[in-house]
């Protein structure tokens, strides 16, 4: 049997122009061609471990008190909530929205002011202190956003201070982002990332990974460290993956060491559409998109290393869509195959 390792983690790629969030300041490491502002979240990724999404479930009836996350989140995060319930008396209502009456009847919905609103609290306020403008009402109660994490758990409940008749749930899935800064000269697709800042990273390893299959018994034998970056054509993504035995030898490159990059150009979670792709990169360079060999505009260069190997990509926005423009939130997840012993998995 051959010993397959697969580590993956779901983050969002928050696209940003320096200064345009506050309290950020222009990195004075960074390279001379990068117009990008200091990563404060993660400006020592070598000792700050990143963290993987998580998903909570929020009663109703726990009201103000509500439901922290196991995990603290400093920086940006993006914030899906899903739910209905009854916290105004017997009225439904969702995230943001009150949307029947009493009865249950369909009413125009309607976000209620003031800090008991029947509708999300986070850490111990209205949802309005960190969510600005309130998303439009969505009839299938589903709302992803992004906030500025003030770092230690975060708490999200009901505003409601009497919820003992209470029913419903929310369900809340909180993302970390990784910060994508913007190259003024475009790095060369090479594999090598001597071109790259040391800041705007993501770890990825058994800790920080939101799921794994097999055994990984260190950071040597399956880890990488994850930066992207932006122009006004492209999208950025680098790999620098340590991988302690290097193996390259099945038809199908999923059976072998590689990186997968997934990539969601509308950020929608909606099927497969022309935004959405999944870039296997092999380590000894063999490259396909949702399996097919043949893709357009995107560059991609393997490099191999004294730990392991890099990938370098660069997708052009013909292939997932819109315009690279600060402020725009991708959806992103990547995944790392190990195969330590050669064949196929099983």
């Amino acid at each position: 049997m051959s010993k397959q390792h697969r580590l993956t983690s779901l983050i969002t790629v928050f696209v940003f122009l320096g200064l345009l969030l506050s309290g950020i300041q222009t990195a004075t490491s960074a390279p001379a061609d990068l117009d990008a502002p200091f990563d404060a979240i993660n400006s020592q990724p070598e000792v700050e471990p990143d963290i993987a999404a998580e998903t909570i479930v929020v009663p109703f009836r726990s009201g103000i008190g509500g439901v922290q996350t196991n995990q603290s989140f400093s920086g940006p995060v993006t914030v899906k909530v899903s739910g209905i319930g009854q916290a105004s008396g017997t009225s439904y209502s969702d995230a943001f929205y009150v949307f029947t009456d009493y009865l249950g009847n369909p009413i125009t919905p309607v976000h209620p002011p003031g800090p008991y609103n029947y509708t999300l609290w986070i850490n111990d306020g209205p949802a309005d202190y960190y969510v600005s403008p309130i998303p439009d009402y969505n009839p299938q109660h589903v709302y992803t956003f992004s906030i500025v994490a003030p770092g230690g758990r975060l708490r999200f409940a009901v505003g409601d201070q009497l919820s003992g008749d209470n029913s419903g749930e929310y369900t809340v899935t909180v993302t970390p982002q990784i910060l994508a800064p913007r190259f003024t000269s475009p790095p060369t697709i090479d594999g090598i990332l001597d071109d790259w800042p040391n800041s705007y990273t993501k770890v990825l390893n058994a800790s920080t990974a939101n799921h794994i299959n097999g055994q990984i018994p260190s950071t040597q034998d399956l880890s990488a460290t994850i930066r992207v970056a932006w122009d006004n054509t492209t999208l950025y993504l680098a790999a620098d993956v340590t991988d302690d035995v290097f193996v390259a030898d099945s038809e199908q490159i999923w059976h072998d060491d590689e990186v997968e990059l997934a990539i969601d150009g509308a950020n929608d979670n909606i099927g497969i559409n022309p935004d959405d792709h999944q870039y296997d990169v092999a380590a000894d360079g063999r490259f396909v998109d949702f399996g097919n060999a043949s893709v357009d505009n995107v560059r991609v260069a393997v490099k191999s290393t004294s730990s392991g190997y890099s990938v370098e990509m660069a997708v052009n926005v013909n292939a997932i869509g819109g315009s690279m423009l600060a402020d725009r939130l991708i959806g992103f997840n990547v995944g790392l195959e190990d195969d330590d012993d050669g064949g196929n998995y099983e």
